[in-house]
């Protein structure tokens, strides 16, 4: 229907290879990055550009208002925006030109969040070069005319339907049937993804199980060789002495030391042992004082001191989200500090996180990601919901965020007496 009546697939390839000049807005705030591109771009064969570089939001708005582009480059990191709030902006001037977002930045669900916002792409500096460039071009304005194409022809249809309503009882019929039909569809497709979510959250568990199957072997198996190896050297150390092999023996022991901590470190952090043999509350106290060690944000830890008895599937998930939200304080949140608090709450524990962080939009849909799907605090979410328990987060920009984690404690807790 669309190759008789509007543009095919060859006519529209054509049509994109018999462009001249692209013209493009570069909005960088660097010079060696800008130039960086425009280096890339003018050795892209068969293909040239018309670039306009500004350093500032305000800029790239008065080059919009001034002049129509094929394309606009976007770094997220502006003096006068940042992030994917300089993104809305930009979308919000450019009208339905493709913006392709440029940044230094490789996190898989800023990428996602940014297309999910109406960018064409997201290509990482440093990963990419002029022909990569040139065909991410190529596709996101080849993607905006087939968009625009889309929009024209669904008018059209519109019109044909209002003109021909008179000749659909018998179509009314067959589109019935083809609404029962995905009705059916749907159904199946929902029942796929409960079930998907369900295996994801499941695999959380299995991987949290094989890590510690991990970390038991490297401290079993490589850290007792290392361990064993630097009780051989230091007994060999004073024969190597008489044979001038002391300077030797000496970097080789601190080699084998740096070894031994570096393998207790990451079996640690693979799954660390204070989780299964002191409790949840204890491995929480030992992810805070991680947070403060090597990243310098104070956390403290309140806990009411009541017994809280768990299976081991709802321990584990509670460790991974709580882990997952110290992490998100360092990499995002930019805090000055942290806070757990453990609480008993009827036949359940509530846990909160607490930081004085930069904040987000904490609206359902900012932590969800889009059908192809994603990780972080959806994926938190996810594996909470698998054992019956939930997350609910309370932030504004510039207010810190305050995650509330909420879960069933084991049984044996219903029995004791009050």
């Amino acid at each position: 229907m669309v190759e008789e009546e509007g543009i095919s697939r060859p006519a529209a390839d054509a049509r994109l290879a018999s462009v001249g000049k692209l013209r493009l807005l570069l909005v960088e705030d660097t010079p060696a990055d800008a130039q960086l591109v425009q280096d890339y771009l003018s050795r892209v064969k068969r293909r040239s550009f018309e670039i306009t570089t500004v350093g500032q939001l305000a800029d790239a708005f008065d080059a919009l208002s001034a002049q129509l582009f094929d394309a606009v480059l976007l770094d997220l990191g502006l003096p006068d925006s940042s992030g994917l709030n300089a993104l809305a902006e930009v979308r919000g001037r450019a009208g339905r030109t493709p913006i392709i977002v440029l940044t230094g930045i490789d996190d898989e669900g800023l990428a996602v969040e940014a297309v999910r916002r109406g960018a064409q792409d997201y290509l990482v500096k440093g990963q990419f070069d002029g022909n990569l460039l040139a065909r991410a071009l190529s596709y996101a304005i080849e993607r905006s005319a087939s968009e625009v194409e889309l929009h024209r022809y669904r008018e059209r249809l519109e019109d044909l339907v209002a003109e021909r309503t008179s000749k659909l009882s018998a179509a009314n019929q067959r589109l019935r049937q083809e609404i029962e039909e995905r009705e059916r569809t749907e159904s199946t497709l929902r029942s796929y993804q409960e079930r998907l979510r369900s295996m994801a959250a499941e695999l959380g568990l299995i991987e949290e199980r094989e890590r510690r199957v991990l970390a038991a072997a490297l401290h079993d198996t490589v850290g007792q060789a290392l361990a064993m190896a630097k009780i051989r050297l230091d007994a060999a150390r004073q024969e190597a002495a008489a044979a001038g092999l002391e300077s030797i023996c000496a970097e080789v022991h601190g080699l084998l030391e740096q070894a031994i901590r570096d393998t207790r470190s990451l079996a640690l952090d693979l799954s660390p042992p204070i989780l299964y043999e002191l409790g949840f509350e204890a491995a929480v106290e030992w992810l805070a004082e991680r947070l403060e060690q090597r990243h310098g944000v104070p956390c403290t830890v309140k806990n009411d001191g009541q017994d809280k008895p768990m299976s081991d599937d709802v321990r584990v998930v509670l460790f991974q989200v709580v882990r997952e939200l110290l992490v998100n304080v360092v990499k995002h949140a930019r805090a000055g500090r942290a806070e757990v608090s453990l609480e008993v709450r009827g036949e359940g524990i509530r846990v909160e996180v607490v930081d004085d962080g930069v904040g987000f939009d904490a609206s359902p849909d900012e932590h969800k990601p889009d059908e192809s799907g994603g990780f972080g605090l959806f994926s938190c979410a996810e594996r909470l919901d698998h054992v019956g328990g939930s997350l609910e987060l309370h932030s504004a920009a510039g207010r810190g965020t305050r995650a509330v984690i909420q879960a069933q404690l084991a049984q044996e807790r219903a029995k004791e007496k009050p």
